[in-house]
């Protein structure tokens, strides 16, 4: 294995566990089923291909502790056996309500139906008529658009999208960095100095947060409170080696507490 400084290769800092505040404030500006997703990962430290390709036939529902089993996985070519993720009563509750009318061999967060939600709730909470002169539009518009169609699962890229526009939205900059409301994109980028776009830059560092990163906060959360064999088994690690990468930030969190409790 390479080690950091050992060549050329630019070295890339390592990735931290999220704030979980910053995650709390992310989640009202996350569509629904991605909203359920990141709660998902917050709660089991699942991997993001693990959530988004879930299907009802998946996961065994007989105990108390449910049981999600896939057999196509990230190290399934090292380990020879399908990855385990056990859903507790929080994963349980999040979960539930996604299951809902969703066929066994489907995908139980799907952008299809997401859509088709966002479609009947705007028809709901329409105030006019729907004239027939609109509905002909409608289907002349629909038509000549020829939009991309959603796919049938959501992909590791379409959620990290997603919770960087959602975290855009729940910490913008300054007024004098922020994009005005009758600005395109690239007037924006167009009306920001060399200097003001380097804060930008800046800010968005250091209020954007990843999907993977709640994998790592919830190993560091496993660390401090039960120990590396939890965390081992949680994540899905094949040998303890792997669960003391995020010993760091364990020791930090159990010293600092030290600290503040004795003075």
């Amino acid at each position: 294995m390479l080690r950091p400084g050992q060549t050329t290769a630019p070295d890339r800092p390592p990735i931290r566990p999220v704030d979980p505040a910053a995650v709390e404030s992310t989640l009202p500006y996350l569509l629904p089923p991605l909203r359920a997703v990141v709660q998902l990962f917050r709660l089991t430290g699942a991997r993001p291909s693990e959530i988004l390709n879930v299907r009802p036939h998946d996961i065994e529902r007989a105990n108390d502790v449910w049981i999600l089993r896939q057999p196509k996985h990230k190290t399934a070519w090292k380990i020879g056996r399908a990855r385990v993720v056990y859903l507790g009563p929080d994963a349980q509750r999040i979960l539930t309500p996604w299951l809902e009318g969703v066929e066994l061999d489907s995908f139980v967060f799907s952008p299809v139906r997401a859509v088709e939600e966002q479609h009947r709730s705007r028809s709901a909470k329409r105030t006019t008529p729907r004239y027939p002169s609109h509905m002909r539009r409608n289907t002349t518009k629909r038509k000549a658009a020829k939009q991309r169609q959603p796919g049938k699962c959501y992909t590791g890229h379409a959620l990290t999208v997603a919770v960087r526009r959602a975290c855009d939205r729940a910490f913008p900059p300054p007024e004098e960095l922020a994009k005005r409301p009758d600005e395109t994109n690239r007037q924006w980028k167009a009306r920001l100095s060399a200097d003001q776009q380097m804060k930008l830059n800046r800010w968005q560092q250091a209020h954007r947060w990843t999907p993977y990163q709640l994998r790592h906060l919830r190993a560091v959360e496993l660390r401090v409170r039960y120990g590396l064999e939890h965390v081992r088994a949680v994540l899905g690690h094949t040998a303890l080696a792997m669960s003391q990468h995020y010993s760091e930030e364990a020791d930090r969190a159990l010293a600092t507490k030290a600290a503040r409790e004795l003075g």
